[in-house]
């Protein structure tokens, strides 16, 4: 037969049976022919897509996407023209920085139609924080703090601009100034094929997506700005300022908005034939583990395993034999990779004593779970830099071609943010951003943000495990994990974002105190958070209160409180949240505060917005709220005895029918102020005409949604 033909109906079958393709037994080894180009092209030839049987476990063809596998993608974003920033901004700068020509064209710019003071600072939190609060209440904060590149003197590990930027948030806090704060940089990130300018920046970007989560009504934004700052660029800047994107990137040619979409398996780039000796940092670990037997099941013959503990790392014997076992040498050793000098005498001690090195994996990393308000500019340094500075180090020693893999673990917190992962995120983003840097050298990188694993180590905790899927990240079997892993060591791209995400759980929670256009590519179907449900348990605390005194009352609710706060932050019991202490020191994000709401929604047979925790920031506020909405009866307002309640049937009936109509459509019938006055409020609140308009139906709402639109005058 025609080989290609041959190989066509070979590679049909295999991609049906789901196998991975070997092509020295599609071709017959050292058999090669020619393939015209578009075998390669995303598309398919020998099945139609009535057969494709995709399964989603990441072993598709090219053109199948992995249910696993996303990528950072930039939509271009229509820009209007003719927006002024308006009110009084705040510019802040790095000290000596002040005449820098984008602080002058942006100051300028800003100028045009507000007021703009420019704020020089240095790296002293106190200081920043007293010089705040002696300025006037600002309308915005615009920080160009990431424009010192340079290395800190003390912190080694971090840039100064990054330190600053650091410091910024938490002086803004000490100075209760909850203006939104934006940063901008320039050659964070990279628009297409461009090259990525300014890695030092990439931490910047990932800090800001966590100050999003612990933070979210203060944060206003992430701005790159371009290489030159013209007249046009000015207008770009004053219109994002006044729009609803908070990660955009302004070039020459228009405006572009950072997205999180799925990834298409790629054409493999080469076949990766583990070999030789490779070197794994956090190699005693759980995750550097995995890969170790990984790699010794696949033809590796020498494993060094690089840890700080080395050989006395707990695990480490066994381990030892079992890659023995498999039939690699093996040996843990002690370095710390942020040492140079030591790094260096392993490996110049392991090649004379014959080790060719083909692979190198950089899994060590410090976790982290400390809010960005209680994290010291030298915790943050500490945190960043076993992933930061061994990473420089291991790209300066192997930094020719001599590498068939050379593999960062990175994590999805330097993607889209994690609260109390500041530092880690930080870190994680720049393995990302070196991985781009070696690929434009010419010499192998693939960076890997990994969400969790279900094994120990990099956050994968057993007790962590069950609280993420809870919010729907759920744990990759490390089996899946390490497939992926091959695919993208093969594969073209240098960053590859690998997590298994139940988006119609982790999108609402996510998105629901702030949304996030990042996540706008990603079609779902939100599901009812936690608490939303109307059938709730008869027992609820209410009727519990109604046979307490007032002192009772109050201890009771607070201590409700208190246990379900230190429950959704991770706590062993109450007495570790103090009452007046702000959520947010405590490191509640607005994931925590989703579940927070949902827990006290159920335990008290009430329906708390879901900015409730943001709005009532203490044990102490919120309980006071809770008590004024359960009323000294107990039962929240609405509550009816169980002999009035209305029929079933009957109310799902009516629901059904509310749910056809758009809002639009009953005032034009005379009806919407009827119905809201029906239901306890007053006339209606303004809403769009239009039916289309996403909120403009009713099909989203429960009539206690109706009730408290009603009384609370916002929009439906």
């Amino acid at each position: 037969h025609d080989p290609v033909e041959t190989l066509y109906a070979a590679l049909g079958r295999l991609h049906v049976d789901g196998a991975r393709i070997d092509w020295h037994t599609v071709l017959g080894r050292g058999s090669l022919v020619d393939l015209p180009t578009y075998a390669f092209q995303r598309e398919h030839f020998w099945l139609g897509a009535d057969t494709d049987t995709d399964t989603g476990t990441g072993t598709g063809t090219d053109a199948a996407e992995d249910s696993t596998r996303y990528r950072i993608d930039w939509e271009r974003l229509d820009c209007p023209t003719g927006t002024n920033v308006e009110g009084a901004w705040l510019l802040v700068v790095p000290a000596g920085h002040e005449e820098h020509e984008l602080v002058r064209g942006c100051a300028a710019r800003f100028g045009e139609g507000a007021s703009t003071l420019v704020l020089s600072v240095d790296d002293d939190r106190r200081s920043m924080a007293d010089r705040l609060r002696r300025l006037p209440v600002p309308a915005g904060v615009f920080s160009l703090l990431a424009l010192d590149t340079g290395l800190h003197p003390v912190h080694h590990g971090m840039a100064v601009g990054g330190a600053l930027a650091h410091l910024l948030v938490q002086a803004l806090g000490d100075a209760d100034i909850d203006a939104p704060l934006w940063f901008g940089t320039r050659g964070a990130v990279a628009v297409g094929d461009e090259p990525l300018d300014a890695v030092e920046h990439t931490g910047v970007w990932a800090l800001g997506c966590v100050v999003a989560l612990e933070h979210p009504t203060r944060w206003g934004g992430l701005i790159d700005l371009p290489a030159t700052f013209d007249g046009p660029a000015g207008d770009r800047l004053a219109a994002v300022l006044g729009a609803s994107e908070d990660q955009v990137a302004i070039r020459a040619d228009g405006v572009y908005g950072r997205r999180v979409v799925r990834a298409r398996q790629e054409v493999a780039e080469s076949t990766w034939q583990p070999r030789g000796t490779a070197l794994i940092t956090g190699g005693t670990g759980g995750l550097g583990a995995h890969v170790a037997r990984w790699l010794a099941r696949h033809g590796t013959e020498r494993l060094i395993l690089l840890s700080r503990s080395g050989p006395q790392a707990a695990g480490a014997a066994e381990l030892l034999a079992e890659l023995t076992a498999l039939g690699a040498r093996a040996e843990a050793v002690a370095c710390d990779v942020t040492d140079r000098a030591a790094l260096e005498g392993v490996i110049g001690d392991a090649r004379e004593r014959g080790a060719e090195f083909t692979t190198v994996v950089h899994a060590a990393g410090l976790s982290q779970r400390t809010p960005i308000a209680d994290l010291g500019v030298a915790e943050f340094a500490d945190i960043t830099a076993a992933k930061v500075i061994g990473a420089v180090h291991l790209d300066q020693i192997f930094d020719n071609d001599e590498l068939d893999a050379f593999v960062l673990f990175s994590s999805v917190s330097g993607v889209w943010g994690a609260a109390g992962q500041s530092a880690y995120a930080a870190g994680n983003a720049f393995l990302d951003g070196l991985a781009r840097l070696r690929r434009a050298a010419g010499v192998h990188a693939v960076s890997i943000a990994w969400g969790p694993w279900d094994a120990e180590g990099m956050g994968a905790r057993d007790d962590q495990v069950a609280h993420l899927e809870r919010r729907g990240l759920r744990a990759l079997p490390p089996e899946a994990a390490l497939r992926a892993l091959r695919e993208a060591v093969e594969g073209t791209a240098a960053e590859v974002v690998v997590a298994d995400v139940e988006w119609d759980r982790f999108l609402p929670v996510f998105t629901s105190v702030r949304p996030s256009p990042l996540f706008g590519g990603l079609a779902t179907a939100p599901r009812p958070m936690a608490g939303d449900h109307a059938d709730r348990a008869a027992d609820t605390l209410g009727h519990e209160l109604r046979v307490l005194t007032g002192p009772q009352r109050t201890a009771r609710v607070r201590s409700l409180v208190r246990a379900e706060v230190a429950k959704v932050l991770g706590h062993r019991g109450e007495q570790a949240v103090g009452l007046e202490t702000p959520f947010s020191e405590l490191g509640m994000d607005s994931l925590a505060a989703v579940d927070l709401r949902g827990a006290l929604n159920d335990r008290a047979g009430v329906t708390l917005p879901v900015t409730v925790v943001f709005e009532r920031p203490s044990v102490q506020a919120l309980t006071a709220h809770l008590l004024d909405l359960l009323g000294p009866d107990g039962d929240a307002p609405g509550d009816a005895p169980d002999d009035a309640a209305p029929d079933a049937d009957e109310d799902t009936r009516i629901r059904a029918v509310l749910s056809a109509l758009p809002v639009a459509r009953l005032r034009e019938a005379g009806l919407l102020d009827r119905l809201l006055d029906l239901a306890g409020g007053g006339p209606a609140p303004a809403v769009s005409d239009d039916p289309a308009e996403p909120g403009s139906g009713i099909d989203t709402m429960d009539l206690d949604d109706l009730v408290r639109a009603a009384l609370d005058g916002k929009s439906l």
